[in-house]
């Protein structure tokens, strides 16, 4: 924002983990980006990421009609507001009540953090590889290759998107390789882990400074028993869009990601050629008092406002299909555990 101002420009090139980027900011530069997927831009990442986060080809690595379409279509279903009422809703439920009476009622001090990471990695391993055994949730980023050879050869049957991945092929008829569905649910568990930790963390710190949010937030749940289904969650319209929506518009679980140019392009007054790499950062809409007035404020009331957000200013998870998965993943976990 600093260089936007600076230079009342948005879009400017600058450096990032090693690479030689063009920014481009703002609603404009965001619907360009999300509008023109597998058009004009495609996904790329640095190399020093992928290393970093331990990936390799996924879903969110790899680029055109392998990526945006076929695996996309073969993992979706999984992190979609279907599968939350259909298979998740029920387990969700049970493992936040569980981690609540266990890490803490009756406890005069909790580490918020490192407890809410161990909640939502264990919930992830449970969702979406029907482990039940904290053992191997510990040990599954080094035992991850083992369980996926064992399942395959396993009799049992379980509904998760693991045996999905493994017996379900592509449109055309070809299967995941065992070190795909590995990248894939890594890409998941180190998704649903730190993004739902860091949101429910803030959440609670947000609203131990807001009494009065809070109270609106206890009065919604009052009605809602222990029991917690999918249409009790839609009636929580205040916790579930106002204060979670203002949760991740201060602190996007997603602050960014790279593009990379299919063909020559004009953007703003400037020539782009092919082969560039781009940069949209959710916080240049986020954090920008044209849109989002009093805009360092935690402030829920902005999401109940008419006529509602302008397109392309309020982008948590970037832009269409996995924008509705990430909120139902992250929102279904902060309902229950509220």
């Amino acid at each position: 924002m600093k260089r936007v101002e600076k230079y009342n420009s948005q879009v400017f090139k600058s450096h990032i983990m090693g690479e030689k980027v063009v920014f481009m900011c703002g609603a404009a530069g965001n619907k360009f980006l999300f509008s023109n997927e597998n058009k004009t831009v495609t996904v790329w990442w640095p190399r020093l990421r992928q290393g970093a986060a331990g990936l390799g080809q996924c879903v969110s690595t790899t680029a055109g009609e392998e990526g945006c379409c076929l695996m996309r279509k073969q993992v979706c279903y999984f992190v979609s507001p279907d599968a939350f009422t259909k298979l998740y809703i029920k387990r969700i439920n049970m493992v936040s009540q569980h981690h609540i009476k266990t890490h803490w009622q009756g406890k005069d001090e909790v580490r918020v953090f490192p407890t809410i990471k161990q909640y939502t990695f264990e919930l992830a391993c449970r969702l979406f590889m029907g482990l039940e055994d904290e053992i191997a949730t510990r040990a599954i980023k080094e035992e991850l290759l083992k369980i996926v050879r064992a399942r395959r050869v396993s009799s049992e049957q379980k509904v998760d998107l693991l045996s999905h991945l493994l017996n379900t092929p592509d449109e055309n008829d070809k299967y995941m390789s065992e070190s795909v569905i590995v990248n894939n649910i890594l890409m998941l568990l180190f998704a649903g882990h730190d993004t739902s930790s860091v949101a429910i963390t803030l959440a609670m710190r947000w609203l131990a400074d807001r009494p009065d949010i809070y109270d609106k937030v206890f009065t919604e749940h009052e009605d809602i028993g222990e029991s917690v289904q999918w249409e009790d969650l839609q009636k929580m319209k205040y916790t579930w869009w106002s204060v979670v929506c203002e949760v991740m518009r201060l602190a996007p679980p997603v602050i960014g990601a790279f593009r990379e140019t299919l063909t020559d392009i004009s953007y703003g007054g400037y020539p782009i050629p092919k082969g560039s790499k781009l940069y949209w950062s959710a916080n240049s809409t986020h954090m920008d008092p044209s849109y989002f007035t009093s805009n360092t404020k935690f402030d829920p009331s902005r999401f109940e406002e008419a006529p509602g957000l302008a397109p392309y200013t309020y982008v948590v998870f970037g832009w269409g299909q996995g924008c509705a998965s990430g909120k139902s993943l992250l929102g279904s976990r902060y309902y229950c555990f509220a």
